[in-house]
């Protein structure tokens, strides 16, 4: 009869990972989600088409168009990858503009119907939100 060798396995250490936090962990806030860079890359595409789209579809003020149109080109300049914006930068800039789109929504600053300020509070807030459960590299 044959015998079979004996067989041992050992466990192999995972590859070494650089630490990454969310934005907002970095500014101390504790973050309940974690999105990947993907993710919010995709969550800005979303963003953009509904920014772009639904103003116009709803009647909503010019000026209110305006504003959606400039917050698209924003989203649309910060997804992009490039040398010259790192995208602790650019998270920084779009949780500060998400910031200031809740400020301008809350004083009624851009229109005076309920209804577009509730939209343009809405969107700032999910431009912050995404901003700061990103992750990046510590």
């Amino acid at each position: 009869m044959q015998t079979l060798p004996d067989i041992t396995l050992t466990e192999q250490e995972p590859p070494a990972r650089t630490p990454r936090i969310a934005f907002g962990e970095w500014l101390g806030i504790d973050v309940p989600t974690r999105y990947t860079e993907e993710s919010h890359t995709f969550f800005n595409a979303m963003m953009i088409g509904d920014t772009l789209v639904s103003p116009m579809l709803f009647g909503m003020s010019g000026r209110t168009v305006w504003v959606c149109r400039a917050l698209a080109g924003l989203l649309f300049i910060t997804r992009k990858k490039t040398e010259s914006l790192s995208l602790r930068q650019a998270l920084q800039v779009e949780a500060a503009t998400g910031l200031t789109l809740i400020v301008l929504a809350a004083q009624g600053t851009v229109s005076k119907r309920w209804w577009e300020n509730a939209y343009l509070m809405f969107g700032g807030a999910l431009m912050l939100a995404n901003a700061l459960m990103t992750e990046m590299d510590d």
